[in-house]
């Protein structure tokens, strides 16, 4: 009977990991406030999967991608990234405050 209705319940669930939120960035434009610019213009809510990629004529360095991962990355999650993009699920659109 309760399998029944946890069966019949997780139809009407959703999670927000359903919707991606594309960032890209192009040439120099790399700053953690023009992809907050972006996150908020896209409307990316939390547990989205945050995509930022950058143009194929720059590569992000490894520095510049820990600081993405730390500001707007969750950490209980896999985080995947190459030498352009990061892809993660999202911790909060608004990003974590730094000290």
């Amino acid at each position: 009977m309760r399998i029944s209705l946890l069966l019949l319940f997780s139809f009407f669930t959703q999670a927000d990991m359903d919707y991606i939120c594309d960032v890209t960035l192009y040439g120099r434009d790399d700053s953690s406030e023009q992809v907050l610019k972006q996150i908020k213009g896209l409307d990316c809510q939390r547990n989205n999967i945050l995509s930022i990629r950058l143009d194929l004529a720059v590569s992000m360095s490894s520095d510049k991608i820990d600081l993405f991962a730390g500001q707007f990355c969750r950490f209980d999650r896999q985080i995947l990234t190459t030498k352009s993009t990061l892809s993660c699920v999202l911790y909060s659109p608004n990003g974590r405050e730094f000290y």
